[in-house]
Order: C-alpha cells, then sequence, then structure tokens
C-alpha cells in the first residue's frame, strides 16, 4: 500500500516451541486497515503464529516486526510496550471471574499505566459504548452472556487504542448468530486505519463476510483465494 508502512511484517520467519518450528518461510504483510483470516487444522501453527506477534512466543528465524518492534531482538521488559500497541481477543473470554465489567477493564488500563481517574472513567465508558455494552459496567462475568461477554473482551482490547487486533478463534464458544454479531463488530474496528488478524475454523464465517485469507498447512502459510469447504 501507498505511503503506508506494515504494521506486521515477517519475512522468511520461523515459528515454534522449543527451537522446533511448526511454521517455516513465513512471509507476510498486514497493512494499516486491513482485515485478514487464518485458517488451519488445530495444530497446524495459528496459535503459534499469533502467540509470536505478540512476543508470548519467541520469534525462531528470519525477520519479524509487529507495530515497530523488533521480534528477534525484543527484550522482555519491552514487551509490555509491544503489547500496548495491540489488542487480543480470545475464544475463552478470558475475563476475570470475580470483578465486575468495570474493573475488568480497570485491571488492563492500571496495568498499562494509567493513573488519572478521570481518564480511566472515560476510557472505559467510551470502548462499552462502541461495543454496545453501555450500561453493563457493573454486570459480573457470570451474569453476561457468551455473546456479551466477548463484546466486553473486545471493547477490552480496544483499551490502548491498539494498531493491530489479534482474535484467536473469537466466535469459537459462540453460536452462529452471536458470532456473526462479534465479526460485524470486528470487522467495524478496521476503520480509522486499525487492522484485525483473525484465526478461526469457521468457515461459514469467511463465506458471509469475505476477506483476504491465510491457510496454515504442512508447515508453511499460504494465501488461499477460497478455503476448501
Amino acid at each position: 500500500m501507498e505511503n503506508k508502512k506494515p504494521i506486521v511484517l515477517l519475512e522468511e520467519a520461523s515459528v515454534g516451541h522449543a527451537n522446533e518450528p511448526v511454521l517455516s518461510d513465513i512471509h507476510l504483510s498486514i497493512y494499516p486497515g486491513e482485515f485478514i483470516y487464518m485458517i488451519g487444522e488445530t495444530g497446524s501453527g495459528k496459535s503459534t503464529l499469533l502467540k509470536t506477534l505478540y512476543a508470548d512466543l519467541p520469534l525462531l528465524a528470519g525477520k519479524g516486526y509487529v507495530a515497530g518492534f523488533d521480534l528477534h531482538t525484543i527484550k522482555r521488559h519491552k514487551i509490555p510496550y509491544l503489547r500496548r500497541q495491540l489488542g487480543i481477543i480470545f475464544q475463552d473470554f478470558q475475563l476475570l471471574p470475580d470483578r465486575n465489567v468495570y474493573d475488568n477493564l480497570l485491571f488492563v488500563l492500571k496495568a498499562t499505566g494509567w493513573k488519572e481517574k478521570k481518564h480511566i472513567n472515560e476510557r472505559i465508558q467510551n470502548v462499552l459504548s462502541s461495543v454496545g455494552m453501555e450500561g453493563k459496567a457493573k454486570k459480573m462475568p457470570h451474569q453476561l452472556s457468551g455473546g456479551e461477554q466477548q463484546r466486553v473482551s473486545v471493547a477490552r482490547a480496544l483499551l490502548n487504542d491498539p494498531k493491530l487486533i489479534i482474535a484467536d478463534e473469537p466466535t469459537g464458544n459462540l453460536d452462529p448468530d452471536t458470532g456473526e454479531d462479534i465479526i460485524r463488530l470486528i470487522r467495524y474496528l478496521t476503520q480509522s486505519d486499525r487492522s484485525v488478524l483473525m484465526a478461526t475454523h469457521d468457515y461459514n464465517i469467511i463465506l458471509k463476510f469475505p476477506a483476504p485469507t491465510l491457510r496454515c498447512k504442512n508447515g508453511k502459510l499460504t494465501n488461499v483465494l477460497k478455503p476448501n469447504l
């Protein structure tokens, strides 16, 4: 894309566990405002690649840059600064069960350096409003439906106005209609040049909301025009 730098750039990269590659010779560029799916069987490397992008796993080989950070040389104390540039949405929501919605979001803001109560309150209200969860700040996670919990997870991912949203099977625990609502919401997030990389097993979602798609298979990451259903 002309005049835009990629938010993610991998060249001849390898990712895996304990120096054992799961995917190798990866070439990937994600530019501001792009929405990209990633598909593949369980164990094919989707989650491994996502974890490498947010430095939960080290880059094994090659070049890798995310939000201006070099994955190959990043120091442990710099990883929180990388993650402030990212929003991560998990399949199982990962909300703290003993805290209400407000306190779940407050925990993240405090952990990433927010201090002023007024700014914290404004940000929490803004992100809850952006995902249609106004008025739910005092609800406990168990009082919310699965779709509502995932909306809170999306709100949490937006707290630091990230450049990239990483979504790992965000509809995996939702019924089809609720899953579609979450996809519409996540697709909306690519406005304002925010990028989204979403791993999914749900090919029906891809057919209904088409976008560029990557496939993890046989140790490689490839582009596909249409997944084989």
